[in-house]
């Protein structure tokens, strides 16, 4: 279970399989469901808005090279926030087979009067805190 640094009211399930046989086998799949825990969600920061988004979780899985992450993207046609968790190696054999990055979608709906106050964020792929 994990909390989002910035929003209180949502509260992040992301699961992930390690085969403890063999390190050198350890998938990438992860799974993330993400639930509004209050009546209100509350903004603790500015959140950045740009269509990457922001880290908001990140767990080194093994000494591979390997780590769990997710992160928040607000969709602002639907007023959601979106939660994408994924897994990476930096290190990987599968790259030619295009399965290097699996991805996790869930998405918490703001209700009207849940307004995002944003902060300035270019487009960048990965955040200091990744």
């Amino acid at each position: 279970m994990t909390t989002d640094p910035a929003v209180s009211g949502v509260t992040c399930h992301v699961s992930y399989v390690e085969r403890a046989l063999n390190p050198f086998s350890d998938p990438s799949g992860s799974s993330c469901s993400c639930i509004r825990t209050a009546d209100t969600i509350r903004f603790h920061r500015p959140i950045k808005t740009s269509p990457n988004g922001e880290a908001v979780f990140s767990q080194n899985k093994n000494w591979l090279f390997k780590s769990l992450k997710v992160r928040r993207v607000y969709d602002p046609t639907t007023h959601s926030l979106v939660y994408v968790s994924y897994s990476d190696r930096l290190l990987t054999d599968n790259e030619n087979r295009g399965d290097r990055f699996k991805t996790s979608v869930s998405n918490v709906r703001l209700k009207r009067n849940e307004q995002v106050s944003s902060r300035a964020g270019g487009n960048d792929v990965t955040d200091a805190d990744d």
